[in-house]
């Protein structure tokens, strides 16, 4: 099954929201020539944005995937 940004994005938000809390917004963009996927956490959580850029959008959303997922790893370790 072939995943688009938008189902990769999706599941972005519910790993966030399960292990961390509230997500204000995920978004792919693209600003010049690169594309960047943020993450923008609501102010009173562990950490408030992460951002991931990329000359391929598929790639930077797997990119914000892998570092949020290292985030959490930390996170539970503390």
């Amino acid at each position: 099954m072939i995943k688009t940004n938008e189902q990769r994005l999706a599941t972005i938000q519910k790993i966030c929201t399960q292990d961390i809390g509230t997500v204000q917004s995920v978004s792919l963009k693209l600003k010049g020539k690169t594309w960047t996927c943020t993450l923008k956490m609501t102010p009173d959580q562990y950490f408030e944005s992460i951002s991931v850029s990329d000359n391929d959008p598929t790639e930077a959303v797997k990119g914000l995937k892998n570092r949020l997922k290292r985030i959490i790893k930390r996170y539970h370790s503390i």
